[in-house]
């Protein structure tokens, strides 16, 4: 967690609670001790306040199925639609304060101010966009494989490190382009 992130989980937790319980199993090696699997920030930011108790889902698990779950509790959280995020955030700011909610929710200045409106940003223009980026980059560069003879390969390699340097160019590519080009009279 960056210091701002750790700033916000504090803020939230000092004004909803310890709202979202910690993943944990015993210690697989000491008695009466616990291990975390999910949770270890929220943790950690309550132990800086003072808590010394806190909520626990406690669960069975082997020592690789709780290394599993680290990431997969991490990871596992969906990702927001950000038209329904908006809506949520514009719909909170007409009955709380700006200043309430950047404080609470978990997103930069920038981050809150598209989404309530103040940046406007087409999404589906962008998507079109970088899809359009990606087809032409995919259709401009393919990859040939030719198999041969090591002593023919050989050829090929001489003939395009030729090129290179007669070209004055760097890319190997650029050097059998050449070597083709010159074979077809252009």
């Amino acid at each position: 967690m960056t210091q701002d992130e750790r700033a916000q989980l504090r803020t939230e937790i000092e004004r909803f609670g310890f709202v979202d319980p910690i993943t944990c199993r015993n210690h697989p090696t000491q008695v009466n001790k616990w291990q975390i699997i999910d949770g270890e920030n929220r943790w950690e930011v309550g132990v800086e306040m003072g808590m010394t108790a806190f909520p626990c889902y406690v669960i069975d698990v082997d020592d690789d199925e709780a290394r599993m779950l680290t990431p997969i509790l991490n990871e596992l959280h969906g990702t927001a639609d950000s038209q329904k995020l908006s809506e949520l955030l514009k719909d909170l700011a007409q009955r709380r304060s700006e200043q309430e909610l950047r404080e609470l929710m978990p997103y930069s200045r920038e981050r809150f101010d598209e989404l309530i409106g103040e940046i406007s940003v087409d999404w589906n223009a962008l998507e079109q966009k970088r899809q359009a980026a990606q087809q032409t980059t995919e259709e401009r560069w393919v990859e040939r494989v030719y198999r041969m003879p090591a002593d023919a390969a050989a050829v090929v390699d001489q003939a395009v490190e030729k090129a290179r340097s007669d070209a004055e160019v760097a890319d190997d590519w650029k050097g059998l382009e050449f070597v083709c080009a010159e074979y077809l009279g252009g």
